[in-house]
């Protein structure tokens, strides 16, 4: 069996439009990204995708603080960002549905 390994790391997705590390042209070009490892995936050759790590970046969240201990507040932070950020997770879905290996 062949193997495709990709590795991609720091997205920083999060942060209000213009205090954002990964602008709306960088979140673009990275959902073409995934959909093309994803279109590597075939009978008789696995893909694995690694984030290897800083996906989401807190910091760009208000309240800036540099940890957030609090449960809701972090909650509410997440949810801001997957909400901003929604066709990377709805590839990144597709991708792990497409029978890629997703870590």
């Amino acid at each position: 069996m062949s193997k495709s390994l990709f590795v991609i790391s720091d997205l920083h997705l999060g942060g209000a439009e213009g205090f954002q590390m990964c602008s709306h042209a960088g979140r673009d070009r990275l959902v073409s990204f995934i959909d093309h490892v994803g279109s590597q995936q075939r009978r008789g050759h696995e893909v694995q995708l690694v984030i290897n790590g800083d996906i989401v970046d807190f910091l760009a969240e208000e309240q800036f603080a540099s940890f957030t201990s609090d449960d809701a507040q972090a909650r509410r932070k997440l949810a801001s960002i997957i909400a901003s950020t929604g066709a990377v997770w709805t590839a990144l879905k597709s991708l792990a549905a497409s029978g890629c290996r997703l870590t």
